[in-house]
């Protein structure tokens, strides 16, 4: 874990960009035992797509660490680097789309339905419904490294929140590390409370191989730059 006071994080301005002229944020959150030049490194072509063709600054957090799951000290560097973006750029607040892959995705789940307000879209890229292994999205089978992944671990319970906020999500059917069962059974719950969501099976994929072939247009082509709804006419927590 990175241990300095003074943490690095990721920014791509797309060459649209101008001051004054308030420009969308996507976030790119990276995966276990990663960092946060994930995307930059292995799926440039996914940055492309995400910031460059829809003139978005996209930024990504390292989050203390390689496996902090977004909790504690790791999503306290999430807030600080959002405010640092603010500090830096012209940004519309009204156009956040939060995007990750694997714990990354899970990050979608945890802080978007804990703060389904603040985000326009979330898109999960074979991340888990819940901090660690599942089989069915309920039962932890291997918490990952335990702690935070068995205390505040689970998102299933409040899919209700996302009443205004549609979820794309992509995952491989060989997923070896988040099983596709846990997936299916948390797009379920997606169905059984109506909510938008686009759900993409990919019958080929595993996990590893997955996140560096740099291949996630059809969960991402037509996110276009969707805005957050302010003032819904109901809302379920």
């Amino acid at each position: 874990n990175y241990l300095s006071p003074v943490q690095p994080y990721s920014v791509y301005v797309p060459t649209s960009y101008r001051r004054g002229d308030a420009a969308p944020l996507t976030w790119t959150l990276h995966s276990l035992g990663v960092n946060h030049n994930q995307y930059a490194a292995y799926d440039p072509q996914l940055i492309e797509n995400l910031c460059e063709e829809r003139d978005s600054i996209c930024a990504g957090t390292l989050g203390r660490g390689p496996d902090g799951w977004y909790f504690d000290e790791a999503e306290v560097d999430y807030w600080q680097v959002w405010r640092a973006l603010a500090d830096g750029f012209d940004l519309d607040p009204t156009r956040t789309v939060l995007t990750g892959y694997s714990m990354g995705g899970w990050a979608g789940y945890h802080l978007g339905l804990a703060h389904p307000d603040l985000y326009a879209e979330v898109v999960v890229l074979a991340g888990p419904p819940q901090c660690g292994v599942s089989l069915d999205a309920d039962q932890i089978v291997s918490p990952s490294f335990g702690g935070r992944c068995t205390s505040d671990g689970t998102a299933y319970d409040l899919v209700g929140n996302a009443t205004w906020l549609p979820f794309r999500i992509g995952h491989g059917n060989l997923d070896q590390l988040v099983p596709f069962t846990s997936v299916e059974r948390q797009v379920a719950r997606f169905d059984a409370a109506g909510l938008r969501h686009r759900f993409v099976r990919y019958p080929a994929e595993d996990h590893l191989v997955f996140a560096i072939q740099d291949r996630f247009a059809t969960v991402v082509d037509g996110l276009g730059l969707p805005t957050v709804e302010r003032d819904p006419r109901d809302i379920d927590f």
